[in-house]
């Protein structure tokens, strides 16, 4: 049965705007650029894999990375993290000396960390 192309095509609205596309069609399970690992292997391993169907332990309706993905120092942007993530500044003081009687000797006030969507993106602290 047919399940999709690779090909050219234009952009919806704007016939001027050409492009390659790989284009899956409903009933098709997946599409993936795979590697050949070992000369031995029998199959080629999925690396980076848009499963439209649940296909083994790849979930449907979602991109599937088999490698580390490397940024090269971009953006990662507009991202939601499963089971969400705090936004907040905690402030606090950061003890840097104990007595030996147990209490603080050396301290610094004002020190803090700042999270947003549960990333932490700044923090000041002391050098003690």
């Amino acid at each position: 049965y047919y399940v999709g192309k690779i090909g050219t095509n234009q952009y919806a609205g704007n016939s001027s705007i050409k492009g390659l596309n790989f284009n899956l069609e409903q009933q098709g399970g997946y599409m993936s650029w795979s590697v050949m690992k070992s000369s031995m292997d029998p199959t080629y391993t999925m690396i980076w894999t848009y499963a439209n169907k649940t296909v083994g332990n790849y979930a449907g309706g979602k991109l599937h990375a088999g490698a580390d993905i490397d940024m090269h120092n971009y953006y990662l942007r507009n991202v939601n993290f499963e089971g969400g993530g705090i936004t907040g500044t905690l402030m606090f003081t950061q003890i840097v000396g104990m007595n030996t009687n147990g209490t603080a000797a050396r301290w610094y006030n004002n020190s803090k960390l700042v999270f947003q969507n549960g990333i932490l993106v700044d923090a000041t602290w002391g050098n003690g």
